[in-house]
């Protein structure tokens, strides 16, 4: 094996598109990656930034509807009594008699208190 100029001639063109590609190249490419990766980051940062936001709000506003319901109950409390008239029938076994007898007895209520309209 003979080494001649050629070798180094090869050797310096090589060295030199090295340089020129990586000048020209390949440095812009690297920097806008990483530009493009720092911008991904940020991006993704503020999205969290956001959703923590959101969920704080949500919280918040969940307590406040929580103390608002609370607020209501205390002014206006439920009656602890039945309303006069209103008899409640409990306990009663699922079958057809049953039924047809608290709906007709359901029908004569209804026909006794609601007046007629014509």
């Amino acid at each position: 094996m003979e080494i001649n100029i050629t070798f180094f001639i090869q050797i310096l063109n090589f060295y030199v598109s090295y340089r020129v590609l990586n000048k020209f190249i390949f440095s812009p490419v690297i920097q806008s990656l990483e530009k493009r990766k720092l911008e991904e980051q940020a991006i993704l940062s503020e999205i969290a930034q956001n959703e923590a936001k959101i969920i704080d709000k949500e919280h918040l506003e969940k307590d406040e509807l929580i103390a608002f319901q609370k607020k209501i109950i205390e002014q206006y409390p439920l009656p602890k009594t039945k309303p006069p008239g209103i008899k409640s029938i409990i306990g009663y076994k699922r079958n057809a008699a049953t039924v047809k007898c608290l709906t007709g007895k359901i029908k004569k209520i209804i026909l006794k208190e609601v007046p007629r309209v014509r």
